[in-house]
């Protein structure tokens, strides 16, 4: 069959094998590559300022309240927090598919309570945004 003609004619698979690797060589060097993928991670974003707090009061009274209500929100796939002299930083990283408008509306709502339960004179500026 195919075999016997690639046997019988040497010239004929010669040509075949070199037409196949030239293609096969240039398909490799067409193929898109990146280190890493081009892809955003959708994330929500609170900047809180509470001048004149150390770093200790503000992971105990303002990044841990709002880590924990956030928490429960559904989409929500990681909180994570960091306190400095004077501000806290909160990033929650949600799920892929979830409405982001959404999310920021029901954020948004959760840190509107907290805030509001514990408004006082040691309240600070508090800003969610979304990437």
């Amino acid at each position: 069959m195919v075999y016997e003609k690639l046997i019988q004619n040497r010239a004929f698979a010669n040509v075949l094998m070199v037409v196949l690797l030239a293609g096969g060589m240039a398909g490799a060097m067409l193929i898109r590559q990146q280190l890493m993928p081009d892809r955003i991670e959708p994330v929500l974003t609170i900047d809180v300022e509470l001048p004149g707090a150390g770093p200790g009061e503000v992971e105990q009274s303002v990044i841990t309240v709002i880590e924990n209500a956030v928490r429960g929100l559904k989409g929500v796939r990681r909180v994570s927090g960091k306190a400095m002299e004077g501000m806290g930083h909160i990033d929650i990283l949600m799920a892929f598919g979830v409405d982001r408008q959404k999310m920021l509306g029901d954020v948004k709502n959760r840190v509107d309570r907290i805030t509001g339960a514990q408004a006082g004179p040691g309240t600070g500026d508090i800003l969610v945004r979304g990437n």
